[in-house]
């Protein structure tokens, strides 16, 4: 068993998926507070997490909140929200994997921030209430932690 640590500025995570090369993925919960436990897609590759958010198109019509299971191809699957706050099932394929290698390599680890340094960070968008009970339902058998409530 290893700790995968967290994203930053998050409280809680879960590794739900893991291939063969080791890479894992699963969702990364934002801290306590008012709008604590929304979750985000993370994957885990040679010793580094990264947002899956960040790795998308910024024009994505999915916030990627879960990735449940990635294939030795790299290929995630999971779930996400659209602008409306309602839940969809993904799959995110690889375009190109020494891109992911590199913004792998790149990414600040917690605590290496500087103020003022500039964030590829997507805003999380507002989950629909049905979405929100629905995801809540889908994470009832992670470990106690924030369950999900409106985003940040």
């Amino acid at each position: 068993m290893r700790d995968l640590g967290l994203l930053p500025g998050d409280f809680d995570g879960a590794g739900l998926g893991m291939n063969n090369l080791g890479e894992v993925v699963g969702p990364s919960f934002s801290s306590p507070g008012p709008t604590s436990g929304n979750p985000r897609a993370f994957l885990y590759r040679d010793g580094k997490m990264q947002d899956l958010n960040a790795l998308v198109p910024p024009d994505s019509p999915l916030y990627l909140r879960i990735a449940y299971g990635i294939n030795d191809a790299g290929q995630i699957a999971g779930f996400g929200v659209n602008s409306n706050g309602d839940i969809h099932a993904f799959l995110a394929t690889p375009c190109n994997r020494n891109q992911v290698d590199e913004d792998l390599r790149t990414a600040p680890t917690e605590g290496t921030a500087t103020e003022g340094a500039e964030t590829t960070e997507r805003p999380r968008p507002v989950l629909s209430e049905n979405a929100r009970k629905e995801l809540q339902r889908m994470l009832r058998f992670l470990p106690a932690g924030p369950q999900p409530t409106q985003p940040e």
